[in-house]
């Protein structure tokens, strides 16, 4: 007998490559977030741990406030502002570097909303105003309000995982704890 032709095969179609980058980019931001000793880095609202259950700004409850948190976080990424605990040196407090502003402000002036300038300033805003939508804490606040209501919340919040304004900082907080440079995109 004779030997058949070869036959030829055909190429399969290439998957889109966004989506795989940030599902790696999460996978990575997981595993440095489970490494964090801080005891404001917790796996269960902050990681992805295989299930497929969101975590970090996808996994708030809004729309408004998931997309908010992501604004907040790439404002607090992008600025390099977050500070330690009195805003003179570098490290995971947002709030306190990010909406305050650096020192001289004091975490007590601003808690009062008295010489807020933060970097963040609009994204804390509009972070807080995204909560109030779910949030008791903050359902009074409006475009409108003084900048001493938006503190009011904003203290209270900044590290409340259950707020677009406190989940934004826990990331941070994570990320500076564990070095985690694959959460600074997400």
């Amino acid at each position: 007998g004779t030997t058949g032709a070869a036959g030829t095969g055909v190429a399969g179609t290439t998957g889109a490559g966004g989506a795989a980058g940030n599902s790696q980019n999460e996978t990575a931001c997981g595993v440095c977030e489970l490494s964090s000793s801080d005891g404001n880095c917790d796996p269960g609202f902050l990681s992805q741990d295989g299930s497929g259950v969101p975590f970090g700004c996808d996994s708030l409850p809004t729309a408004g406030q998931i997309s908010a948190c992501k604004n907040l976080l790439t404002c607090i990424n992008a600025n390099n502002c977050a500070t330690n605990g009195n805003g003179t040196t570098a490290g995971d407090n947002a709030a306190e570097g990010c909406y305050c502003g650096p020192a001289p402000e004091t975490a007590a002036n601003c808690n009062g909303g008295t010489g807020v300038v933060g970097k963040c300033v609009a994204q804390f805003h509009a972070a807080a105003l995204a909560d109030g939508a779910v949030d008791p804490r903050a359902a009074s606040l409006t475009a409108a309000s003084t900048e001493g209501a938006f503190a009011s919340f904003i203290g209270v919040a900044s590290f409340d995982p259950t707020t677009a304004v406190g989940m934004a900082d826990n990331i941070k907080d994570c990320a500076v704890h564990s070095a985690c440079t694959p959460c600074n995109s997400l």
